[in-house]
């Protein structure tokens, strides 16, 4: 659903835009949806950018016939599909995306990313949501599984450094951090998975 932040997400953000202040961001990307779009403004902001560029390849999963519902009530409505979430995850889901459409999807996003490296954005930055943010990592790695999954906290930092090699389109890839939460920042929320 798209929802806005609250108070703890705006202070979560303002320690997110100070420490990447100090890291030198070349450009912000944002799914559209509020929570996200928001972040990136103020990370935006905190890096003397003008802006976020916004872009829909980077909203949250669709969660099908379960958005806008609790788990229970997913249950209850949808006690078939609920049954093989445990083991399909929003494969059973009614309406949802899949892990085909998901890593299709992800690679797209990666290829936007991709294009503004090669325009000479040495460090991006790109503000997404946790269910979506496991596709972006798992396609770095190949995976086409909705399994593993990655704990994800809310405005945690994952760093993935690419540097071009003297194999055409090899880069060399590392990721350096997964679900980093900045020191001193506001972290109050479980990982949402």
């Amino acid at each position: 659903m798209d929802l806005s932040l609250d108070d703890t997400g705006r202070a979560q953000a303002a320690a997110l835009g100070v420490w990447f202040s100090r890291t030198g961001i070349d450009a912000v990307f944002s799914s559209p949806l509020v929570r996200a779009s928001e972040t990136a403004g103020i990370l935006a902001s905190a890096c003397g950018l003008s802006g976020a560029q916004v872009d829909p390849v980077f909203v949250e999963l669709d969660t099908g016939a379960y958005t806008g519902i609790s788990y229970e009530q997913a249950r209850e409505q949808y006690p078939d599909s609920f049954r093989n979430f445990d083991g399909e995850s929003w494969n059973a889901v009614p309406g949802a995306e899949n892990s085909e459409t998901l890593f299709a999807r992800a690679m797209s996003a990666w290829a936007v990313l991709e294009n503004e490296a090669r325009s000479g954005k040495n460090s991006i930055v790109c503000v997404s949501h946790g269910g979506f943010l496991q596709w972006l990592v798992k396609t770095t790695f190949g995976l086409r599984s909705w399994k593993p999954l990655l704990p994800t906290d809310n405005c945690a930092i994952f760093e993935l450094v690419i540097a071009p090699t003297s194999i055409v389109n090899k880069p060399f890839m590392q990721w350096k951090r997964f679900n980093y939460q900045i020191p001193g920042g506001v972290s109050v929320v479980e990982p949402v998975f």
